[in-house]
């Protein structure tokens, strides 16, 4: 197993982060580095042999498998308790084991199946409505459609390429003078199947500073405000990169 302090701890939840999703995923990246978040997904049960004695009392030990899981348990039970913040760590009450503090911690902060239903239904609108916001680059467009993506893959309904290549495709249909490329792309690959969400985002990029190089990307006083003027004939040269 490796020494408790041989990585860095994430941060305190409830404290320095307020959240979740976030803070749950590097902490069960964490206590997978220390070997002992089996014991937290599967919870610690102690198990007993029985040793027959002279007597007529037998003598009922603990494995030593089930030793090792107990410092595991005890292990991420500490882990647990150091990284979250007070009033958080309330929500434990008489929890005896890692699986049990764990799991309170996701049915208060993640919800039940219909808690669940509810944030991937405003998840679905939030995809949905999805478009490019007046002058915003393309790289802050696609993380914010990336940051999307990442709310469902951590609700367990991750989105697949095909949907936010569709997305991709049809937010920059509408963007002026920019329906050229767009269609070009589409006409080149064949289908959407041909295309990863970076592969889009790599053509959409490399066409943004060919723009920005030839002088019809014009940039206004806030470094991240752009605004797009691409002639006919720039989609030309771009396809044919």
């Amino acid at each position: 197993m490796a020494p408790y302090r041989s990585v860095k701890e994430p941060l305190i939840f409830g404290t320095t982060t307020k959240n979740f999703m976030h803070w749950k995923k590097t902490m069960i990246n964490y206590l997978n580095i220390l070997e002992i978040w089996n014991v937290v997904e599967n919870g610690y049960t102690p198990k007993f042999t029985t040793i027959a004695t002279d007597s007529t009392t037998d003598i009922k030990i603990e494995t030593p498998e089930s030793k090792q899981n107990k410092k595991e348990n005890d292990l991420a039970t500490n882990a647990i308790y150091n990284l979250v913040s007070e009033s958080v760590a309330s929500l434990f009450g008489c929890a005896s084991s890692a699986k049990e503090m764990w799991d309170a911690l996701v049915n208060r902060y993640e919800g039940n199946t219909q808690i669940k239903r509810t944030k991937i239904t405003g998840l679905e609108a939030k995809f949905e409505t999805f478009k490019v916001e007046d002058g915003e680059s393309i790289e802050d467009m696609y993380n914010r459609l990336m940051h999307i993506q990442n709310e469902f893959t951590e609700l367990g309904e991750p989105l697949s390429n095909n949907k936010i290549v569709g997305k991709l495709l049809r937010v920059m249909l509408m963007r002026d003078r920019w329906s050229g490329l767009v269609s070009a792309l589409e006409a080149i690959q064949g289908t959407h199947d041909s295309f990863t969400p970076d592969d889009l985002y790599a053509h959409f990029r490399s066409f943004e500073e060919k723009l920005r190089q030839s002088g019809y990307l014009k940039q206004s006083s806030k470094s991240k405000t752009v605004t797009f003027l691409a002639p006919q004939t720039l989609v030309s040269q771009m396809i044919n990169l």
